[in-house]
């Protein structure tokens, strides 16, 4: 991934530029040499307080969040939920089973088989490999900088 400049929009999905939102927080962490840690905790609080331009995406990342717990740590549990957050505000995705989303930004985690969140998701696995790739050519442009290019997979 490329490095985030102070002018670009923060990695918290606030929709503030980095420098007036997170940029002191994450260099304070820096300089106590901590690594990055978010507790459960503060990601039902940036939930919250995340700009969602639809409620029901809000919903989905509640839901999401809850049947993620205690399956991974709270670093992946808060990077599923930025991806989610802004992939949602770029694409504004409409959607009858808001599962097929939530099982696809966990297969995008690696949490099992697509078979096997299809099922826990109660969504066709077609449906979500759709959407899965829909997910990881989002999540391509973001750490390529925003370009608008492809990778072989």
């Amino acid at each position: 991934m490329t490095k985030l400049g102070r002018n670009d929009l923060c990695h918290c999905g606030s929709g503030q530029k980095y420098k007036r939102c997170c940029l002191g927080k994450d260099e304070a962490a820096a300089a106590r040499g901590s690594n990055f840690d978010p507790t459960t905790v503060d990601i039902q609080e940036l939930i919250q307080a995340m700009t969602w331009s639809n409620e029901s995406h809000r919903e989905l990342a509640v839901d999401l969040i809850a049947n993620m717990e205690g399956r991974y740590e709270p670093d992946t549990l808060y990077f599923a939920l930025v991806l989610w957050n802004q992939y949602a505000a770029k694409t504004q995705p409409v959607y009858r089973k808001p599962g097929v989303y939530a099982a696809a930004i966990e297969f995008f985690f690696n949490g099992g088989t697509m078979t096997e969140l299809a099922e826990r998701y109660d969504v066709s696995p077609t449906s979500l490999s759709k959407r899965y790739q829909e997910i990881f050519d989002f999540a391509l442009t973001l750490s390529i900088g925003g370009n608008n290019a492809t990778a072989q997979r």
